[in-house]
């Protein structure tokens, strides 16, 4: 980065402004959902973040349609982004710091089904992490507990989910069949999701790469599920860790980075 944003050493909330969008491969134009996000010179991510070529990324600069709902990029996009039913893609604004020194806890927004759970930083000089940056919990959404042997998958890279004894990318499985009590099954990242006390379901799978040429959202847990008529007392999904993107010419870290689900 080039150090426009100057320097932080604030902390609370992280926002960074982000849209839901869709552009094709080898094109310089960028479609977001509503205008006001960006401006001119920005520089941004592209995530796919669900669906169809889900983990895949860029970096890129807004030379010109900042305030408008079509960006005109510096350089083509490598990849397509598509932004429809299961697939969700999204624009994240990449902070551009001198240094980056955070005073206290910063804490990244909920993913929402359509953009954040991502938080990206670029600082030309030193970023210091002796406190925490965290956005744990802030990816993928777990299911609601169920009953009688009826609950949903956990959200996950292949989409929102539904009730249905196999894997949702790296979301957990519902537990069907005749499987009346059982623990809620645990999403997946690096390794695959833990399964709770069902023979016919599944914990998420493994998803990205670990050089994060793709990176994903943390796949969420499914709910768990009572035999009673109804859902009380069966425990909601965990919900999957966010994303935190730092490029920086030194980092020093003595607190934590943290993207638990």
């Amino acid at each position: 980065g080039n150090g426009q944003d100057g320097s932080e050493s604030s902390s609370g909330a992280w926002i960074s402004p982000s849209q839901s969008c869709s552009g094709t491969a080898a094109a310089t134009t960028l479609t977001i959902a509503a205008a006001g996000s960006f401006a001119d010179d920005d520089l941004v991510l592209i995530h796919q973040t669900r669906g169809t070529g889900v983990g895949q990324w860029e970096i890129n600069l807004i030379t010109s349609g900042g305030g408008t709902t079509t960006l005109t990029l510096q350089s083509p996009l490598q990849y397509t982004y598509t932004d429809s039913g299961a697939s969700q893609a999204q624009c994240v604004k990449v902070f551009e710091y001198e240094s980056f020194n955070p005073s206290g806890t910063f804490t990244t927004q909920d993913w929402d089904g359509n953009d954040e759970g991502i938080a990206a930083i670029a600082v030309s000089g030193t970023l210091t992490m002796d406190e925490t940056f965290t956005a744990a919990s802030k990816g993928f959404v777990g299911s609601l507990g169920g009953h009688n042997a009826t609950n949903n998958q956990g959200e996950g890279t292949g989409g929102a989910g539904s009730a249905s004894d196999a894997a949702n990318g790296n979301g957990a499985s519902g537990s069907l069949g005749s499987v009346d009590v059982c623990g809620g099954n645990g999403g997946g990242h690096a390794a695959a999701g833990s399964v709770g006390n069902s023979s016919v379901s599944a914990g998420g799978a493994t998803a990205g790469s670990a050089d994060l040429t793709t990176m994903v959202l943390g796949g969420a847990g499914a709910g768990g599920q009572t035999s009673a008529g109804t859902q009380t007392g069966s425990m909601t999904g965990g919900d999957g860790g966010g994303i935190v993107v730092f490029f920086a010419k030194k980092v020093v870290v003595t607190g934590a980075i943290n993207a638990n689900g």
